[in-house]
């Protein structure tokens, strides 16, 4: 535990400055987007660090060494540091489970050689190693955090062109259909709204003799469905009858009677193929007529209550079906890249560690989670290649246009869920998870208190879970770096909420800093 907190906070404190200072990140990595594209970076870093070789090595079967990608000042001098490896291997790979780097001086032709070996790991489990070498001095503690933090990125690149490589040729075919059939679903619900409004009217379109009321009744949530009047649609049959009349009702027997000012009331109910109460017929008249006449209307009303109940049922089961789509693109989204299913489990941390914080409800706590799952479900409908190199770079190496097709992605998610009432309350969620607190994020530049307080609570996790998603750590843990939590309290009154940061940071009994105390104050 005490090494993990060493290495934690060689993380923050020092990968961050050098990688600013030095512009790391857009040497080494800049335009990698493939396997074929690894000797590339591993040539860049040999070069920032005035290294002879650098070799990406997988792990096989007793012990057996492979080389993924090298690139080297010397296939000699390459073979020589690989021999150096393979005779310690056993050695090293047991350090590696616990250790994040080895430092280790070999000779090699009569020279002191100078190795660092990072672990390649996946999901924790180590698939390899890299090796830098060179001769004329060690590597010394910043080079060492450079370099590790380094391969951890080509490691994650690494298998992302793996499992990019499957999907590109199985399941990108799948993607298109799945958003090929999203978009049919518009035209399929819209036919729905479209129907159901008119069966809502239905009634005030025909001619109903004077002194007659028809109330089609749903038993669902006791809601007037269609009426002769047709202002009373759509209401809670408290709200349009008197109390005695909602009593009878809600008995779901059929009744025929006189009422107190000598109206006859006439109610009958209708029930599905399983024999469950599904509605009710209600007709009120004030004269005496042709029973005949209300038998028809009657027969008439309890048909369309069969009617609404099957359309009801058959949009359901379209929700359902639609839901799983959404899923289904969510998790293809997911598998195009390590890290981000890593990613979610960390947001989910977050969330929960907030959610138990400020004391949210169950029903937000599902909804916060559930829009957590399904926030960047809509970057399936970007191009292969671009949605690989955004997962992998975020959107530091896009161009313009293709920036603003990203920046758009919580609004194209947010229109995904409009057509689920189950999903209604995500929706805003979903649409701001990436506005910022002064502003400056996207896509609408909401500010301050405009943004929803669970859209501010899932960026902040979300931007927690993106700095740590390739540290093999938990992004809770990582708080509890000094210069992990500096960074959250310069962001503070920029990207975040202050008080959510706060709340965060008194939540894991992490003290409040007076900075942060100062901006929280300042709010009121």
């Amino acid at each position: 535990m005490e090494n993990d907190k060493v290495i934690l906070e060689e993380l923050s404190n020092t990968y961050e400055q050098l990688n600013i200072f030095y512009n790391w990140y857009e040497r080494v990595f800049t335009g990698i987007t493939s396997k074929s594209k690894l000797s590339e970076a591993l040539s860049n870093i040999v070069r920032a660090t005035n290294s002879l070789c650098a070799v990406m090595v997988s792990i096989g079967r007793g012990k057996k060494l492979s080389v993924v990608s090298s690139w080297t000042s010397s296939l000699d001098l390459e073979k020589k540091v690989l021999v150096e490896l393979e005779s310690q291997i056993s050695e090293i790979e047991g350090k590696l489970q616990s250790e994040y780097k080895i430092p280790i001086t070999v000779t090699i032709d009569d020279k002191q050689m100078y190795l660092l070996i990072v672990p390649w790991k996946t999901n924790r489990i180590i698939n390899g190693v890299f090796i830098y070498a060179r001769d004329s001095r060690p590597y010394d503690t910043n080079e060492q955090v450079l370099l590790g933090n380094s391969s951890i990125q080509l490691g994650v690149l690494m298998d992302s062109s793996i499992i990019s490589t499957t999907l590109d040729k199985n399941n990108h075919e799948l993607g298109l259909l799945l958003t090929k059939d999203i978009s049919e679903f518009d035209n399929i619900f819209k036919l729905f709204k479209d129907s159901d409004k008119e069966h809502c009217s239905f009634m005030s379109k025909f001619i109903i003799p004077e002194g007659i009321s028809i109330f089609a009744i749903s038993s669902k949530d006791w809601k007037v469905l269609s009426s002769s009047n047709i202002e009373s649609n759509g209401k809670n049959i408290k709200e349009v009858l008197p109390s005695g009349i909602v009593d009878m009702i809600k008995k779901c027997d059929d009744y025929e009677g006189k009422l107190p000012d000598n109206k006859t009331i006439i109610i009958q109910t209708v029930k599905n193929q399983t024999n469950e109460h599904i509605g009710s017929s209600v007709i009120i008249t004030s004269h005496n007529k042709p029973q005949e006449l209300l038998d028809d209307l009657s027969e008439f009303c309890r048909g369309y209550i069969t009617r609404h109940h099957c359309n009801a049922k058959a949009y359901e089961s379209l929700s359902h079906i639609y839901t799983s789509r959404l899923i289904s693109m969510s998790r293809l989204v997911d598998t195009m890249h390590p890290t981000l299913s890593r990613r979610l489990r960390n947001i989910n941390l977050v969330l929960r560690q907030m959610g138990m914080a400020m004391g949210l409800s169950s029903k937000k706590m599902d909804i916060l989670l559930l829009s957590a799952k399904l926030l960047d479900v809509s970057l399936i409908y970007l191009d292969y290649e671009t949605l690989e190199r955004y997962l992998v770079h975020g959107t530091s190496t896009l161009n313009s246009g293709i920036l603003r097709k990203v920046h758009d992605h919580p609004h194209i998610s947010a229109e995904l869920l409009r057509h689920l009432p189950n999903l209604k309350e995500c929706i805003t969620i979903v649409k701001t998870h990436h506005e910022r607190w002064d502003g400056l994020g996207y896509p609408e530049g909401l500010k301050g208190e405009d943004i929803p307080p669970l859209g501010r609570i899932l960026h902040l996790a979300q931007s927690l879970a993106f700095r740590t998603e390739n540290h093999f750590a938990d992004a809770l843990d990582m708080l509890h770096v000094k210069g992990e939590v500096g960074w959250l309290v310069r962001q503070a009154g920029r990207a975040f909420d202050p008080r959510v940061v706060q709340i965060l940071l008194a939540s894991i009994d992490l003290p409040i800093p007076e900075e942060l105390q100062e901006k929280v104050d300042k709010l009121g």
